[in-house]
């Protein structure tokens, strides 16, 4: 049989515990920051007073810019 004193055994306690806890972190840590925003093309729009580009989900053909309040067309697609 292994001869274990009392402070050996807290530390290898504590340190495999510390270690499962790191790696249950980091790999649940890293799911969340995973999952990002990407917007759709459609919802991105364009204000040619103040060259601004922003996304409104609500509106379909003209959109209201927040920050000039200009009324502004969507933002055309790079060819």
């Amino acid at each position: 049989m292994i001869n274990i004193g009392l402070p050996m055994f807290l530390f290898i306690y504590l340190f495999f515990s510390t270690v499962l806890l790191l790696v249950a972190w980091s790999f649940l840590d890293f799911g969340t920051r995973m999952k990002t925003f990407t917007p759709d093309e459609k919802f991105i729009w364009h204000c040619n007073i103040c060259d601004y580009h922003y996304i409104d989900s609500l509106s379909e053909d003209i959109s209201m810019c927040p920050r000039c309040g200009s009324y502004s067309e969507k933002k055309k697609a790079k060819v």
